[in-house]
């Protein structure tokens, strides 16, 4: 798939995201997968049989594989499935003999005017670095621009969903603080739908005890929901044999909340001696 997707971007890079997530499952029966594979196989073919003819192909194609060869997920690292920026230095090979390729095709026919469309092409291209930049201005331009390409990312939506929290308490209206926890809910919950991970339903029960607080109307509705979260949390955390205490402490929030005291206090005495270091355990225990 790096192959055939580094190359493909470079040329044409169109689409292009901050992050490709990893999918849980690769498969040729997936046909992202299949039309890689079918592509490498034709281009090394028709290079290796036209070796003796111009070699550069082969000699350019082998040069590009190995250098990429160390970002192809053999030893994977990060969630990421590939990464435009891996691109930058395997393809110099491709991009010489792209080069080269113009040069011995219009050898005679526009030398006079080369100069003025290498300016025209640097120019146009150094716009669109430019515009590519500002993807990166802040949290929600970053993760907005990867939802755009790839809804159902559950990186980016959970990215973007504490970046609204963030916000969202640093809010003094709570009007605008209540909207902006609502913007965050959808977020975690579509990167909860995703895929199934305790720290967004953690970060959805803290949102909606806020909502709980703010919502005077759908107050019973918010700390129901809060609970519910938190309880799940709990329950992922502790099916896949990872430490729950993290989870611990939203939980006894959202039974406090409910006025579930007895259940509330063992949970938070179970926070607070796992993690003695943290005053908000010490103050929902109080």
């Amino acid at each position: 798939y790096g192959l055939a997707f580094y190359p493909l971007k470079t040329f044409a890079p169109v689409g292009l995201s901050p992050i490709y997530e990893l999918p849980e499952e690769i498969s040729f029966r997936a046909a992202s997968f299949a039309s890689s594979a079918l592509a490498v196989v034709v281009v090394l073919g028709a290079s290796i049989a036209l070796r003796k003819r111009s070699p550069a192909p082969l000699v350019a194609l082998s040069s590009f594989a190995l250098l990429v060869a160390p970002l192809l997920g053999f030893a994977q690292v990060g969630p990421q499935l590939v990464a435009d920026r891996y691109s930058y230095v395997p393809c110099i090979p491709l991009a010489l003999l792209a080069a080269g390729a113009l040069f011995i095709g219009t050898q005679g026919v526009i030398a006079r005017v080369a100069p003025s469309i290498a300016l025209i092409c640097v120019a146009s291209l150094g716009a669109l670095t430019y515009r590519r930049t500002q993807v990166w201005r802040d949290s929600a331009t970053l993760w907005g621009s990867v939802i755009a390409v790839h809804p159902d990312s559950y990186i980016a939506n959970a990215g973007l969903g504490d970046d609204l929290k963030t916000r969202a308490f640093a809010e003094r209206d709570n009007v605008r603080r209540a909207q902006t926890m609502t913007e965050a809910a959808a977020c975690f919950e579509r990167a909860l739908h995703a895929r199934a991970e305790p720290k967004f339903c953690s970060n959805l029960s803290v949102i909606f005890q806020e909502l709980a607080r703010l919502d005077a109307e759908r107050a019973s509705e918010h700390a129901t929901r809060a609970l519910d979260y938190a309880r799940r949390a709990v329950e992922l955390a502790q099916a896949r044999g990872s430490d729950a205490t993290e989870h611990l402490l939203a939980l006894g929030s959202a039974l406090l909340a409910q006025g579930a005291y007895a259940e509330a206090l063992a949970t938070l005495e179970r926070y607070t001696r796992e993690r003695p270091e943290h005053a908000l355990g010490w103050a929902n225990l109080g």
